[in-house]
């Protein structure tokens, strides 16, 4: 039994049709999921950036209050309010998906990873003060060992904002890439 013409010319135009439907689906889904990851990249990239601003003002207040604070300890006096802990969401913002910008920039990640560090340490390094502020006031040594310690975070809360200042300009060149 033979196949006629039509049959054939059929059976190939059900193939060819299937062909670029499937084909047409495919550019479509990665055309989706491109853009997809395109937005949550840049989402993740503002969180980022988000979060180095907000360190940046927390940063300076915490300056603030460590330079008065060393100022009335010259005077004998110490203040009341404690330091402004830093936002450390950080890791947990880029732990799902690290942006490809990131990933290419090994500069910036270590950057980051940097800051994340200092922001623990100094965190850490807040509580402690404000420990030992409330337990050792009556020491005879107090005064000193405060200078000591606000004079070590100065330095580190420096340290970090020179670091955010860094990571707050690649991530905005970064965010505006995509």
């Amino acid at each position: 039994m033979q196949m006629s013409t039509e049959f054939w010319n059929g059976f190939y135009s059900g193939v060819f049709a299937t062909l670029i439907g499937f084909a047409l689906t495919m550019v479509w889904d990665v055309w989706k999921n491109w853009r997809t990851d395109k937005k949550r990249d840049r989402a993740i990239l503002r969180a980022l950036l988000h979060e180095c601003e907000e360190n940046t003002s927390i940063g300076q207040q915490n300056w603030d209050l460590l330079s008065q604070e060393l100022n009335a300890l010259s005077e004998g006096k110490h203040l009341i309010v404690a330091m402004i802990p830093f936002k450390s969401g950080l890791w947990e913002v880029l732990r799902p998906s690290i942006p490809t910008k990131l990933l290419t920039d090994s500069d910036l990640l270590s950057l980051l990873r940097d800051i994340s560090m200092l922001v623990a340490h100094l965190n850490e390094g807040f509580r402690s003060r404000q420990t030992y502020k409330d337990t050792s006031g009556a020491m005879s040594n107090f005064n000193d060992r405060l200078k000591g310690v606000d004079g070590y975070l100065q330095g580190e809360v420096k340290q970090l904002q020179e670091a955010l200042a860094k990571a707050t300009t690649k991530l905005g060149s970064c965010e505006k890439a995509i």
